[in-house]
């Protein structure tokens, strides 16, 4: 069972065919990405949660940088500076977020059901430990990290989701975790 924490970032769809970039990525799910971050700039709405209930908190707005087959963003907005931390390489299939590189980890398929309705896309997480897997877990000792980036569209609206959790432990204690999520159409 996989923990899947929110984050939530919306762009509007738009066909991979009109991305410059499309014929670079290899893999579908880079293409896929490409295809969604087509626009230059992006209204953002910031998700907090009411009951379970996803609730847009701020607006502001976001620019798309493309260098080569990298996708970076820039945005003036102090509660959107997050999002200047995130990197996509569609070249070298790379999500990168707080300089933490991301591994794919799997094709997400969310039900109607689902907290934001039903949404398609891909997740990519990192988790480290200083614990070897067959090791007794001494808590105090524990020092872990885990980082979570979900990035697909939402049926129902046709925007953007993403979604970046970070929880980390050190020495056994828990740091504030950072979770996010928005829509960018």
């Amino acid at each position: 069972m996989r923990s899947r924490i929110l984050l939530l970032l919306s762009i509007i769809f738009v066909a991979a065919s009109q991305s410059t970039f499309s014929q670079h990525g290899n893999s579908s799910q880079f293409k896929f990405i490409d295809s969604l971050l087509a626009k230059d700039s992006y209204h953002v709405e910031l998700l907090g949660f009411k009951r379970k209930v996803p609730v847009v908190q701020s607006t502001g707005s976001v620019q798309v940088n493309r260098n080569a087959n990298v996708v970076t963003f820039s945005t003036t907005d102090n509660n959107l500076k997050f999002l200047e931390s995130l990197k996509i390489d569609l070249q070298n299939e790379m999500v990168v977020f707080r300089n933490d590189t991301l591994p794919f980890l799997d094709e997400v398929i969310m039900p109607a059901s689902s907290l934001f309705g039903e949404w398609n896309g891909y997740t990519w997480l990192k988790t480290t430990s200083n614990t070897d897997q067959n090791e007794v877990i001494i808590i105090d000792k524990q020092t872990q990290k885990s980082t979570q980036l979900d990035l697909g569209i939402v049926k129902n609206t046709n925007k953007i989701l993403l979604r970046i959790n970070c929880k980390e432990i050190v020495q056994g204690y828990s740091k504030t975790p950072f979770s996010i999520a928005c829509y960018l159409n």
